[in-house]
């Protein structure tokens, strides 16, 4: 009786490892003085898949398709690679993706994602600069004060099976929100001066 719960505590830690997931922060405002939003994060749901549970990948394909208004080719080929995850539409509408992950396909779930919008357009570009798909600012403020904005995104450590499925959460650090970026100006000193001038407070 040993010998055999013994093989079988063997085969179960073979299928069972520690995986680490970063725990994303939502990037902080840029305001104006009064508090206008001129820069904000906003969420969006990415629609995802666990190929190694994906039971049947032409059918699960075909729905997709409809729900996502993409092509079924497209889609098959993402269900068929390698590996425990897959984006198959990255932030998409919050109405698409329920309705794809409403379709009840074992496998497929989806991703809360954050999106960076700003409110007033095209104005004060050259001022607040932009980020990258990553969330990390790349020009003007959203650069300059790319730690501030930031915060520290925080961790989970889990034991998870060779279908990628969470069995247990070992230890978790939870993020750290970062701090808004105030300036010193109103949005209607914005809407007069193409090319502002003002610095953050």
């Amino acid at each position: 009786l040993q010998v055999v719960k013994a093989a079988e505590y063997s085969q179960r830690a073979e299928r069972q490892y520690l995986a680490s997931t970063v725990l994303p922060v939502k990037r902080a405002a840029i305001l104006d003085r009064d508090g206008g939003a001129l820069a904000l994060t906003v969420e969006m749901i990415s629609v995802c898949a666990n190929p190694k549970e994906i039971e049947d990948p032409p059918a699960a394909a075909r729905k997709l398709a409809a729900a996502l208004d993409m092509k079924e080719d497209e889609i098959l080929a993402r269900l068929s690679t390698p590996g425990t995850f897959v984006y198959v539409m990255r932030m998409a509408d919050p109405v698409v993706a329920r309705r794809a992950c409403s379709l009840g396909i074992k496998g497929v779930f989806g991703q809360a994602e954050d999106k960076r919008i700003y409110p007033q357009g095209a104005l004060a570009s050259q001022l607040l600069g932009f980020v990258g798909t990553e969330m990390k600012g790349l020009e003007g403020l959203e650069l300059q004060y790319d730690a501030q904005l930031s915060g520290e995104p925080g961790k989970r450590t889990t034991i998870v099976d060779d279908r990628g499925r969470v069995l247990e959460v070992v230890h978790e650090d939870a993020p750290a929100p970062g701090n808004d970026v105030v300036l010193t100006t109103d949005t209607a000193a914005y809407t007069h001066q193409h090319m502002p001038t003002d610095y953050p407070v």
